[in-house]
């Protein structure tokens, strides 16, 4: 039984060639924006040798295809909706191998607009609530998983 399920998973295919590997990336960015560092893993992960894979990868940033400057900006909108704080948005940012030094600071949120925003998710979600004990540590909770400091809420 267990041969079974483990026969199911389904192993991708290796790249042939740079062709191949060319078309593959651009079906990726067709779905989402990708770090350089992200598609040469990708590239890697499916066998196609580490100097054709930075030459695909390098011809899609001069072609304009790949930008990690757009990359960052598509983090920074999702975060901004899903209601991410400053210190989680720079960590999805490293887990996609973008140098956070390469950030301007003025495009994250400071200290003082962070907890603003801590405080207005607080509002938000707490209002949602019937304000026990219970519902307000879940709040918190929620919160703290996105990151925000929540010893200014107490």
């Amino acid at each position: 039984m267990m041969e079974s399920n483990a026969l199911a998973i389904k192993k991708a295919s290796p790249l042939t060639d740079a062709k191949a590997g060319r078309n593959y990336c651009l079906w990726l960015l067709g779905r989402r924006e990708y770090s350089r560092a992200e598609l040469l893993d990708k590239l890697l992960r499916r066998e196609l040798e580490e100097s054709v894979a930075v030459a695909i990868v390098e011809q899609l940033i001069k072609d304009g295809l790949q930008s990690d400057q757009r990359c960052i900006e598509a983090v920074q909108r999702s975060a901004a909706r899903r209601g991410w704080s400053k210190r989680r948005i720079v960590q999805k940012l490293r887990t996609q191998g973008i140098e956070t030094s390469s950030i301007p600071s003025d495009d994250l949120l400071d200290s003082t607009a962070e907890n603003k925003r801590s405080e207005m998710l607080y509002e938000t979600w707490i209002a949602k609530t019937d304000g026990s004990a219970k519902a307000k540590r879940k709040v918190l909770s929620r919160i703290a998983r996105r990151g925000f400091p929540i010893g200014h809420l107490f």
